[in-house]
């Protein structure tokens, strides 16, 4: 009887540790929803190298699998938190995030690290999604200003850049663009090369519709109603690209 009720209290405290380990599980996926994917061992192991934030780039990527990798610095602190932050890790912040296609998207601002992986995890969405709206704000006025220092061609509208010799990004966005003005082959390569392949289309786009929208806006007086109806849905469109 002894030897049975022993292996009654081990056995429950052996559910009381499992209980409470999924209980501080539980806690930390709910800070950082995208760990209900993860195993809990890729959590617990995540937590174990809490302290150095480098160490964390394969969890990182289970979490983002859009992801190649993320580029960290190390902060550099004062003599006085020296001390302090040698028991609970040094500060890092992620400066840059790259994505699958070898796209380098730069965080305005940078994300610092903490030692609680989860929520600076989660943090970095935020940061990247504000950082992709920035980037898509520069990208975006940075084709209007190449643009507008092309002078008009005198033979009438379209653009004749077509080179196989492109970049990727730059054959898929060059015909057309412009506005009548040809944009040169180096023009092109320099503007598709700064910027993540997603910033380029939704700048191109919102620049082509804009052509559009000013183009029915000159003949809008004419009172065609199919062109009315274009013009109104290309306005819902381009506001939608905007926001």
């Amino acid at each position: 009887r002894a030897d049975t009720s022993e292996t009654l209290h081990r056995t429950n405290s052996q559910e009381d540790i499992l209980k409470c380990l999924e209980e501080f599980l539980e806690e930390i996926r709910r800070q950082f929803p995208r760990l209900y994917f993860v195993d809990n061992s890729t959590v617990l192991d995540m937590i174990l190298h809490a302290q150095h934030p480098p160490s964390l780039l394969h969890h990182v990527r289970c979490c983002y699998p859009e992801l190649r990798g993320i580029e960290m610095k190390d902060m550099q602190p004062s003599p006085e938190l020296t001390a302090a932050m040698t028991k609970y890790g040094l500060p890092w912040s992620v400066t840059s995030v790259q994505g699958l296609g070898g796209e380098d998207l730069l965080l305005c601002p940078p994300l610092l690290t903490s030692s609680m992986p989860q929520q600076w995890m989660n943090a970095l969405g935020v940061a990247m999604r504000h950082s992709l709206t920035i980037a898509c704000h520069q990208c975006l006025q940075q084709l209007i200003t190449i643009e507008a220092s092309v002078p008009m061609p005198s033979g009438g509208r379209g653009s004749t850049l077509t080179s196989a010799a492109a970049g990727t990004e730059a054959q898929v966005l060059a015909p057309a663009c412009g506005g009548g003005r040809d944009l040169t082959l180096d023009q092109w390569k320099q503007w598709s090369s700064q910027w993540p392949l997603q910033c380029l289309l939704v700048s191109y786009s919102v620049f082509q519709t804009n052509l559009i929208r000013t183009a029915l806006e000159e003949v809008e007086s004419a009172s065609h109603t199919a062109l009315s109806h274009c013009l109104s849905e290309v306005m819902r469109c381009q506001d939608t690209l905007l926001t």
